[in-house]
């Protein structure tokens, strides 16, 4: 049976231990971090909007600082134990 995306509709090879001539469908991995992404923007967002109200005196951070800041705020979401990428059963 054939495996693809179901996003992206990429091959993904052969679904193991299936045959027939039907399609199984599946995320790569590639589809599977933009998805984690998508349902992380909210808390993205908010973690943006806080770090401007810190500097609400309009010195605001470069935007590489906020990227730094964005960037640990994902590191530390994915080593939560248990983190099954989605932060919504937190």
């Amino acid at each position: 049976m054939k495996k693809v995306c179901y996003w992206c509709h990429k091959d993904l090879g052969e679904k193991e231990g299936e045959d027939g001539d039907g399609v199984f469908y599946s995320v790569c991995d590639a589809c599977s971090d933009r998805l984690r992404l998508e349902e992380r923007l909210p808390e993205l967002v908010r973690a943006v909007v806080a770090l401007r109200k810190q500097r609400s005196r309009k010195q605001y951070r470069p935007v590489s600082a906020v990227a730094d800041t964005i960037g640990k705020l994902i590191q530390q979401t994915n080593e939560m134990p248990g983190y099954a990428g989605n932060y919504a059963q937190y």
